[in-house]
């Protein structure tokens, strides 16, 4: 318990001590934030209506794929996982210390965004707060796993970065946070039900401010848990493993059940 109370607490201090992860959790989405706020605000009224969600999709996406990964690759890749091991902790505490540490981290700011928002831009709170944890403690669950798959497979820093923005750079642009997917071509609007991001902005609205979602609704939402949930599996397993030898049919294996249940809402939704 001692150690991983010290593991918990070495993850809070890097998180505001380790310039990468401050920028990624606070200063880039807050930035990115109050800037895109300021001006779509002035251009577009509308915009305030979807602000809180479009930038709480935005912070957690850069905390969990862009801040989250480089912290477990780091600690991975310079063996101070292993050393937990020696000290008898085990991998499931190895990883519960980041991620309930990224987690507070982002959800700190999504709180700060929820409530300036509101007294700032004037943009409506939600009408319903228990859907709106719900659905986003789905999108982070989700997010936060990919993250985490990402730490762990990465056999190098750039590769994290490379492997986060894959996911980061399309979220932003077909994802439904940057364009509303129904303006985007009919091709793009099937390949952004892939991403977590499309989910939740699509369904936010009916589920957040009317409390009514249809039966594709439901799916989604449940395969953006499953999401989080295989990948998040999957990611404990291999770093449980690390070390031993897996054959790269194996691998790839493991890597498309992490992709499976995107792979269905596409196909489901099409």
């Amino acid at each position: 318990m001692n150690a991983f109370l010290n593991h918990f607490l070495y993850e809070i201090r890097s998180g505001l001590r380790n310039k990468t992860l401050l920028i990624m959790y606070y200063f880039f989405p807050l930035f990115f934030y109050f800037m895109l706020s300021s001006v779509l605000s002035k251009v577009n009224p509308f915009f305030v209506n979807i602000l809180i969600p479009t930038m709480i999709s935005v912070s957690v996406m850069s905390g969990v794929l862009l801040g989250l990964p480089h912290s477990i690759a780091e600690n991975r890749l310079n063996g101070i996982y292993k050393s937990y091991r020696v000290f008898g902790m085990t991998t499931f505490d190895i990883l519960l210390a980041p991620l309930v540490s990224n987690f507070l981290h982002i959800s700190l700011v999504c709180i700060i965004i929820t409530f300036t928002g509101k007294y700032i831009f004037n943009a409506p709170f939600p009408a319903i707060w228990g859907n709106f944890i719900i659905l986003y403690l789905l999108l982070i669950f989700a997010l936060m796993s990919l993250g985490l798959f990402i730490g762990v497979i990465a056999p190098n820093s750039k590769l994290v970065i490379v492997l986060g923005q894959i996911i980061f750079l399309p979220s932003m642009l077909v994802g439904g946070v940057m364009i509303p997917a129904n303006m985007l071509p009919e091709p793009l609007q099937v390949l952004a039900n892939a991403f977590p991001t499309a989910i939740y902005m699509s369904i936010y609205d009916k589920f957040v401010n009317v409390g009514n979602i249809f039966a594709h609704d439901v799916v989604s939402m449940s395969l953006l848990f499953f999401l989080g949930l295989i990948s998040s599996l999957v990611s404990f397993y291999l770093l449980k493993s690390e070390g031993m030898s897996i054959s790269r049919p194996k691998y790839l294996f493991l890597g498309s059940l992490v992709l499976l249940p995107a792979v269905i809402n596409v196909i489901y939704l099409m």
